[in-house]
């Protein structure tokens, strides 16, 4: 069976999780954009979130912010590289985003200045052998390559013991 995207959103979250990251936030698919950044630009009296974005996953530690675009499928992460990329680009939006990003922290307790922190952009996506090359081009970006170690899910019963180590493997890149 083929990884789902929540899948792979799912195992980058833990794997963030395990080497000293703290999840800001993660939006799942289907999560229906629990987390958004709002569109500044947008006309004041329209009251929907048209232009609003949000990233899959957003994860700090103490050197660096982390955006994270989930796909199941690596030829259509394309797009949500430059999707990322753009985000931040709008002063106006990443004043916003910094702002609710310190706002969700200071409900955990953690004061943290998202100013002083580096930028990474990444994507996780399912792992291919030559998944370098799928990105040639492509500068500053951290890829997230998803394996499941359970090759054959049919009649597959989880065992509540299991990690997230034991289902999923995922090797890290930067291009």
């Amino acid at each position: 069976m083929a990884l789902t995207e929540y899948d792979i959103c799912y195992a980058t979250k833990e794997y963030l999780k395990k080497i000293g990251y703290i999840i800001v936030t993660w939006n799942p698919p289907g999560s229906q954009g629990t987390f958004t950044i709002p569109n500044p630009t947008k006309d004041p009296t329209y009251k929907g979130q048209t232009g609003s974005e949000s990233p899959d996953l957003i994860a700090i530690n103490d050197k660096e912010i982390l955006f994270v675009e989930a796909k199941d499928n690596i030829n259509s992460s394309y797009d949500d590289v430059v999707k990322l990329k753009k985000m931040l680009a709008n002063p106006k939006r990443k004043e916003l985003l910094f702002t609710i990003c310190h706002n969700q922290m200071l409900a955990l307790g953690k004061d943290i200045d998202f100013y002083s922190l580096d930028l990474r952009y990444a994507v996780a996506v399912p792992y291919e052998n030559d998944i370098l090359e799928k990105y040639s081009g492509i500068t500053n970006l951290t890829i997230f390559g998803v394996s499941s170690k359970i090759l054959n899910w049919d009649n597959k019963v989880i065992d509540a013991d299991l990690s997230m180590d034991d289902i999923y493997e995922i090797k890290e890149d930067t291009v």
